[in-house]
């Protein structure tokens, strides 16, 4: 009888020591990064950074798409524009109504989590400088833009003005 003691006594102690088997190990840290959305998420600021400015050179060569953009996003700015064509009469990617010469200068990410991340694009257009806040989802496998702030007039919000619209509200400017 105190041989079996000892035994369970000594495989308890092995397995507190250990963490347990290997296996259970990698059930928990699965578990956790489905909680964490790590299995399926590149949350490095690097993989932001390469994400916004990919989007960015096709935008300074004067392809935009709505893809890069988050699902929130397209249903509110398409919401808005049923109201007023002209909720937002500038392109929001660059800030402007009119683009010369548009050249991606730097992409700062500024803070990255588990499904948000926020970045500044400093853009050239026109000979002027502009930066742009960026507020990103990750969604369907990548990031999308889900807000913009001109940070020349940091009380426009793009998406806020979509929502002031929809809700009858003044225009923030």
């Amino acid at each position: 009888m105190k041989k079996i003691i000892f035994c369970l006594a000594s495989a308890f102690v092995m397995c507190a020591c250990t963490g347990g088997s290997s296996s259970q190990n990698a059930v928990d840290q699965e578990e956790n990064d489905s909680i964490l959305g790590v299995s399926d998420w590149d949350g490095s600021w690097d993989y932001v950074k390469s994400s916004v400015s990919d989007i960015y050179k096709e935008v300074t060569m004067g392809k935009e798409s709505k893809e890069w953009l988050s699902k929130d996003f397209l249903d509110k700015e398409k919401r808005a524009r049923e109201i007023d064509e002209m909720v937002v009469d500038w392109d929001y990617w660059i800030m402007a109504q009119d683009a010369e010469n548009l050249k991606l200068e730097d992409v700062e990410v500024l803070d990255a989590a588990a499904e948000r991340a926020t970045a500044v694009v400093r853009i050239q257009n026109m000979g002027s400088d502009t930066q742009i806040r960026l507020y990103l989802v990750y969604e369907d496998g990548q990031w999308k833009v889900d807000d913009f702030l001109d940070l020349d007039a940091p009380e426009i919000s793009i998406k806020k003005q979509f929502t002031n619209c929809i809700e009858g509200k003044d225009r923030e400017m």
